[in-house]
C-alpha cells in the first residue's frame, strides 16, 4: 500500500498482484489462515485499479473480496463484519459512479445496517464509516433526483428514515436529524406524487420535533393534491406573516407550486390556494 498512498500506482498493482498469486497458493493448503490474506489483497487490487478507472478488474477484484468476507463473517461476524461492510461499500461507490443506482442501493443498505448492528450492540467498527455510507445514501439519492426518478430517491429516503428510527433508540441525538430526514421524505415523495405518504412523513416531522413549522408547507401540499383544500388552507394559514430564514412563507409558498408544475405536479385548486397566499 505505500506504493498506493505515494501515487505510484503501477508498481501497487504489481505487487498486489505477486502477493495475491502468493496468498492465493498458500490459501489452497490453509484457507483458514490465509483466506483473509485473499481478501485483504484482493480489495486492494480493487482500490488500485479504482484509482486506474478500469472497472472489470475493478469489479473483479472487489467482487473475490467480498465473496470471502461473506463466507468469513458468516462463520466469526463478530471479527469479519466491519470488513464486510467496508467491501458492501466499495462495490455500492463502483455502481455508483457506474449510474448503476438500483445495484449501488443494494449493497449500501446491507452495509449500513451492518454499521448500525456495531454501533447500536457497542462493537462499534467506525463511527465515521457508519456516516460515510449514510452520506452516500443521500448521493445516491441526488443522483436519482437529477434523473427525475422521484420513486427510486424516496424509496432512498425511506430507508434512511428507518434506519434512523432504529439508531435513536439507543442514540436520541439522532432525533433531530430524523425529523429533518422525515421532512425531506415529505417534500420529495410529492414529486413521486405519493401525497399519502408525504403527509405521513411530514406528521412523523413534527412527532418528533414539533419547532420543525417548515414542514407545514410540504404537509399543506400534500393535502392541496388530495382534494383537501379547506385543510391545506388552514395549514397554510399557520405560516401566515412568518419567515423561514431570510424569506417569508409567502415566497417559499409560491416557489414551491413553481417548482411542482415545472414537473408535472397540478391540481385545479392550485390556482385559487396561490392567489389566496398571493394576498397575505
Amino acid at each position: 500500500m505505500v506504493y498506493y498512498r505515494t501515487g505510484k500506482i503501477y508498481k501497487a498493482k504489481k505487487y498486489h498482484l505477486q502477493s495475491l498469486n502468493i496468498a492465493q497458493r498458500l490459501a489452497q493448503h490453509d484457507p483458514q489462515r490465509f483466506d483473509v490474506k485473499v481478501a485483504k489483497t484482493a480489495m486492494d487490487l480493487g482500490d488500485t485499479y479504482f484509482a486506474l478507472r478500469k472497472k472489470p478488474q475493478v469489479e473483479g477484484y472487489y467482487l473475490k473480496s467480498l465473496y470471502i468476507y461473506e463466507r468469513l463473517a458468516k462463520n466469526d461476524p463478530q471479527q469479519f463484519e466491519a470488513d464486510l461492510a467496508l467491501a458492501l461499500k466499495k462495490y455500492g461507490i463502483v455502481y455508483q459512479c457506474a449510474m448503476q443506482y438500483d445495484r449501488s442501493r443494494g449493497f449500501l443498505i446491507r452495509s449500513l445496517a451492518l454499521h448500525r448492528k456495531a454501533l447500536f450492540n457497542g462493537t462499534t467498527h467506525n463511527p465515521y464509516e457508519y456516516n460515510r455510507v449514510f452520506r452516500l445514501l443521500e448521493c445516491l439519492r441526488k443522483r436519482y433526483i437529477a434523473q427525475n426518478n422521484f420513486s427510486k430517491a424516496v424509496e432512498v429516503q425511506i430507508e434512511r428514515t428507518k434506519n434512523l428510527e432504529i439508531m435513536r433508540e439507543k442514540y436520541p441525538a439522532e432525533t433531530e436529524t430524523a425529523a429533518n430526514e422525515y421532512g425531506s421524505l415529505s417534500w420529495w415523495a410529492l414529486f413521486a406524487k405519493d401525497y399519502a405518504l408525504s403527509e405521513k412523513a411530514a406528521l412523523r416531522c413534527l412527532e418528533l420535533d414539533a419547532t420543525k413549522e417548515w414542514v407545514l408547507t410540504s404537509l399543506g401540499h400534500s393535502q392541496l393534491f388530495r382534494g383537501q383544500y379547506a385543510a391545506a388552507l388552514a395549514t397554510y394559514n399557520q405560516l401566515k406573516g412568518k419567515k423561514n430564514g431570510d424569506r417569508s412563507y409567502k415566497d417559499v409558498l409560491l416557489q414551491d407550486f413553481k417548482s411542482l408544475a415545472e414537473k408535472g405536479i397540478k391540481h385545479e385548486d392550485l390556482a385559487r390556494a396561490k392567489a389566496e397566499i398571493k394576498n397575505w
